[in-house]
């Protein structure tokens, strides 16, 4: 009765905790999407090393005087563009799908970290209280009262108080344990599944330990390079539209300069024929 009364507790404190849901085929598909954007990512960096390369080969050979590459360098160099815009897109989704797989881990991790605390904290409080593990002795009892001395009517009157007493309180804990077993079972599957995804081992007892510390600190470190790439790239557009606008400036000057050789010229043509009048 005492290990009923103790295992009802527990339940209903578990009632606050629901338990995980198993992996869906959307959170599968989103596994994968990040594994397929990832796997593009590596093709389209060993595709710009090699055209960077090709790039290196053309120009040296037009450096040694070899004029027919010139066509092929600008084929190579249109290539070299279009691949990396296509990296920069695959990387930006690749970073996009990663940022929101940690955002939705780091959300569950606490729970998980809770559960997982909770349960074994209140398993190890049980065991304080009834001296033996649970839910071991609920099925000791069960199997006593089917298979043991208390299913034996020559040792024991089947209307002895002892049955009426332990019977009912076995029968309705033996669903609250079978319950705690799932959440149990629940909260430990989905947490060897995320731990798995992070490279960790969830049977490894000091990967385990460690888990939930390293998991903060790649989160952590995590942001900070987000928000640190986020800054570089920030740079990068100033830096190019700052080029722009060089490259425009230029451009104008250019046209000023040629506008302004074109006039002299031309003023030069009305003197000569001025001075040559004959000639004109």
């Amino acid at each position: 009765e005492k290990s009923y009364k103790a295992i009802r507790q527990l339940t209903e404190k578990l009632g606050i905790y629901p338990p995980h849901s198993p992996k869906t085929d959307e959170d599968i598909k989103k596994e994968q999407g990040i594994h397929e954007l990832n796997q593009a990512k590596l093709l389209s960096e060993l595709k710009i090393a090699e055209l960077e390369r090709q790039v290196i080969q053309l120009k040296t050979q037009i450096q040694l005087g070899s004029k027919d590459y010139i066509q092929k360098l600008e084929e190579r160099l249109k290539e070299l563009d279009v691949a990396k815009k296509a990296y920069k897109r695959r990387a930006h989704s690749l970073e996009s799908e990663l940022s929101n797989v940690v955002d939705s881990h780091t959300q569950e991790y606490r729970t998980l970290k809770l559960d997982q605390e909770e349960l074994y904290s209140m398993l190890g409080e049980l065991q304080q209280m009834t001296g033996v593990r649970i839910p071991v002795e609920v099925e000791g009892l069960q199997q006593t009262l089917s298979k043991g001395v208390l299913s034996d009517s020559d040792s024991l009157h089947p209307e002895d108080r002892c049955l009426r007493v332990i019977r009912p309180a076995v029968n309705k804990a033996l669903p609250l344990v079978e319950d705690l077993k799932q959440q149990l079972k629940a909260t430990e599957s989905t947490l060897s599944s995320t731990m798995s995804l992070y490279g960790e081992n969830f049977n490894d007892k000091e990967e385990l330990e460690t888990f939930f510390e390293h998991f903060s600190s790649f989160v952590l470190l995590y942001r900070q390079v987000k928000q640190y790439n986020l800054l570089q790239e920030d740079e990068q557009r100033a830096y190019e539209r700052q080029q722009a606008r060089y490259k425009e400036e230029q451009k104008i000057k250019e046209l000023q300069e040629i506008a302004a050789r074109e006039g002299r010229t031309n003023a030069d043509s009305v003197i000569e024929q001025l001075r040559n009048p004959d000639h004109a």
